[in-house]
């Protein structure tokens, strides 16, 4: 907008300058027509008579003096009408990029169409675009170089590991390049024929000597800057001397910062669609990860979301597989796979640690990009046809749990984002495996704890009854030798004998406790509608000679029907009226036992929730300090 607001005032007053110099023209013609006005030129015509030599060289130096003001006029002029025609040109070339960038649909629509017009406004053969940020194409657009083979003859294809023409943009310092410098640091020669190809390694001579090599007698390369940095650089080039004019260079130089502008424009939103594409594909895959699905199925869901992913700057083929360690932890198992044969899914089943592709990223856990031609990628089995790979390793830890594999079409470059994109989805895919495995080893872990507890509770159920029997006899030929032979024995046999019955009496509570807590373990979990009022009844009726020795009383108010284990509830309250009448300081026990309904439940308990009971058990014994 600044650029433009400037162009205006300045065609304003070119404008008004050309009114001006008109104006003056005008008078001057009028000045040369007419006789002289002033006193000293009456004079002259009074002194000088027409047709006199004194009178003509008087007016030959009048018209030349006049012709000389008009011809400076005139330059002026000129300078004026090629200033605003530089403007113009300059004008119509930004305001034909703007429209470009809006009608553009993304980066690569916008440079080929781009070459088009700076082909056009410098009116060379050949011209290209080359970003350098873009490692994965040397030139990012390109037009009038061989269609066969660009590669042989366009310079901007060199070493793909440097920009080799940066030197020449960047550095002024370099006094052999200063005669092909432009003001604005582009690099101009309008005719190699008097340069001698060399092979110096120099990036500027190696450029140079291609160019000459390639035929090319015009060479430009202008630099596009952003943000103070050379972002890319375009190329001018021609086989014919003198076709790159400097004013065409001159020209692009005063609009680069809109190709500039548009290329950031562009890669900011393509790089912000990637990253969206990409969250949506992990979102896709986590997604997957919580439902109740076998581990093959997962990992071909994955495989298909990364391989169908909706981002238009991934081009994968629909051919692909992801291997998983097996249980040796020395071989690569495939659990799923997409686009592949029969013969190659036979041959690749199974993966040793450091075999073929797959088993070398296994082992040393790196990302690979592979070209294949027959026979030349380590598979054990021949290519058929040239093609590529991405060998994406699926890391925790540093510890390598699989293998996610994608074929590639022939000629696919190694592409910066595809592998920062499958990275981040192999880097889920390896949190999924890891939690699974942990998952895996838990339920193993709680089936193992729960048979060994069901193993627990059925000795514990079976040793119980078993020791009932001996016990039983240890207690009856015990009792029998106090009754019958109390007379004969001795005091000390007699106190031997006691000793015995109470350590029997002690062995029969420890297995009624045993046999009680494997009756509640194996009916734990039997929930059903049971009326508390039966179970105070049955309770009561057990422990009434307890009540009654102790001179207890207990009174029962409103009980309700509630879900509950009838058996345990039963022993619940065994214990509760028990410990009351065990437990009393003085006087006869009184025990009450309530209910009371509260409409909302804790905060756990559902909306739709009927209520629920808070049972009171009180007594008047010693309690408890808390």
């Amino acid at each position: 907008g600044r650029v433009m607001e400037e162009d205006i005032k300045t065609r304003s007053q070119l404008l008004a300058e050309l009114n001006e110099l008109r104006t003056r023209n005008l008078q001057l013609e009028d000045a040369l027509r007419q006789r002289p006005s002033n006193q000293a030129d009456k004079a002259a015509t009074v002194r000088q008579e027409p047709g006199s030599t004194q009178y003509r060289l008087h007016l030959e130096q009048l018209l030349s003096k006049r012709t000389r003001e008009l011809a400076a006029s005139n330059r002026r002029l000129e300078r004026a009408i090629a200033d605003r025609k530089r403007i113009e040109n300059r004008t119509r070339a930004g305001n034909s990029l703007l429209k470009l960038l809006t009608e553009a649909g993304s980066l690569q629509e916008y440079l080929d169409r781009a070459v088009l017009l700076l082909r056009t406004w410098s009116g060379c053969r050949c011209a290209g675009i080359r970003l350098f940020d873009d490692d994965a194409r040397p030139c990012a657009s390109y037009v009038g170089f061989k269609k066969k083979s660009p590669e042989s003859e366009n310079p901007f294809l060199l070493d793909h590991d440097h920009p080799v023409y940066a030197r020449d943009i960047v550095d002024r310092d370099k006094s052999q390049d200063l005669p092909y410098l432009t003001r604005q640091g582009s690099f101009l020669c309008s005719d190699t024929a008097g340069i001698t190809a060399s092979d110096d390694d120099q990036p500027s001579t190696r450029f140079i000597s291609k160019c000459i090599r390639s035929g090319f007698a015009s060479v430009a390369v202008i630099p596009i800057r952003h943000a103070e940095r050379v972002a890319g650089a375009i190329l001018l080039a021609d086989r014919r001397p003198w076709r790159v004019a400097a004013h065409a260079v001159e020209l692009i130089e005063s609009n680069t910062h809109f190709i500039a502008d548009a290329v950031h424009r562009f890669q900011t939103r393509d790089e912000l669609r990637f990253k969206y594409d990409t969250q949506e594909v992990i979102g896709a895959i986590l997604g997957l990860s919580l439902q109740d699905i076998p581990l093959e199925e997962f990992l071909a869901h994955s495989l298909n979301k990364v391989l169908f992913s909706p981002s238009p700057s991934l081009g994968f083929q629909p051919q692909g597989a992801i291997f998983v360690v097996g249980d040796d932890r020395q071989t690569l198992v495939m659990k799923a796979r997409m686009g592949i044969p029969d013969r190659v899914t036979a041959n690749c089943a199974q993966v040793p640690f450091g075999k073929c592709l797959c088993g070398q990223t296994a082992a040393d856990g790196a990302f690979r990009y592979f070209e294949c031609v027959k026979g030349t990628n380590g598979s054990p089995h021949e290519t058929a046809r040239p093609h590529g790979h991405y060998c994406v390793p699926i890391l925790f830890s540093d510890q390598t749990l699989g293998v996610m594999n994608l074929t590639l079409k022939a000629g696919h470059p190694h592409d910066r984002r595809e592998e920062e994109f499958l990275l981040a989805v192999a880097n889920v895919i390896a949190g999924i495996l890891q939690r699974k495995q942990v998952e895996k080893e838990l339920q193993l872990h709680t089936q193992r704890l729960e048979q060994s507890n069901r193993n627990l509770q059925d000795f514990a159920f079976v040793a119980s009854h078993d020791l009932q029997e001996p016990l039983r006899k240890i207690q009856t030929f015990g009792e029998r030798l106090r009754s019958k032979y109390a007379e004969v024995l001795s005091d000390t046999a007699i106190n031997y004998l006691e000793r015995m019955q109470t350590a029997a009496a002690r062995m029969q509570r420890l297995i009624d406790a045993l046999l009680t807590f494997s009756r509640v373990t194996a009916t734990s979990g039997r929930h059903e509608m049971t009326d508390l009022r039966d179970v105070i009844g049955s309770v009561l009726s057990d422990l009434e000679l307890c009540i009654e020795q102790a001179g207890g009383r207990v009174e029962v108010g409103f009980l309700p029907v509630v879900m509950a284990d009838a058996d345990q509830m039963c022993q619940l309250f065994q214990n509760l009226i028990g410990n009351a009448l065990k437990f009393q300081a003085e006087g006869s026990p009184r025990i009450g036992i309530r209910s009371h309904w509260f409409a909302d439940g804790p905060s756990d308990e559902p909306a739709d929730s009927p209520g629920w009971y808070r049972i009171f058990v009180e007594d008047n014994g010693i309690g408890f300090d808390e």
